[in-house]
């Protein structure tokens, strides 16, 4: 996701991985998608981490982000989210980008279940390896930043 603290910037994208972003002093706040929080903030400006900024800020549950300094400019962050684990829904993003480890999970589920007529406990492990390997791969991809080009630091978080 990527957000900013510059108006035309956030009227000039109409990317959907771009939320709206309030500041007020050191606090950034962002729009987030509902059921969604941030996991890691890669990046506060444009073309820059600002290593020293982003060392020096942290981030709260759900959406706020909290510089350092309120000089510290913030008009180009990226953030990778996690979704609630009480979520019902999910953004569309999401679900599109890992579609099948999702259905591999739901068959796993159903083929699971005993004394159903759908059931089928022998192909259950091919779906719950296809979900396992699916989870990886999204972590993974938290981890690298989506394949982009970020700092090897992030924000780090003040909650667990």
């Amino acid at each position: 996701m990527r957000a900013s603290d510059d108006p035309q910037k956030n009227n000039a994208i109409t990317d959907t991985s771009r939320v709206f972003m309030m500041r007020q002093g050191t606090n950034c706040q962002l729009a987030l998608p509902r059921n969604t929080f941030i996991k890691k903030v890669w990046q506060l400006s444009d073309g820059c981490c600002g290593r020293k900024a982003l060392n020096k800020a942290t981030h709260n549950y759900p959406n706020v982000i909290e510089l350092f300094n309120e000089k510290d400019k913030a008009d180009d962050v990226v953030v990778s989210l996690s979704i609630n684990q009480s979520a019902l829904e999910c953004p569309d993003f999401i679900y599109h980008e890992y579609y099948d480890g999702i259905l591999s999970g739901t068959i796993c589920y159903l083929q699971a279940m005993p004394n159903r007529e759908w059931a089928a406990p022998n192909f259950s492990q091919y779906h719950q390896q296809q979900f396992e390997q699916a989870i990886k791969d999204a972590r993974k991809a938290v981890d690298d930043g989506f394949r982009k080009a970020r700092s090897n630091s992030t924000i780090p978080a003040k909650f667990q």
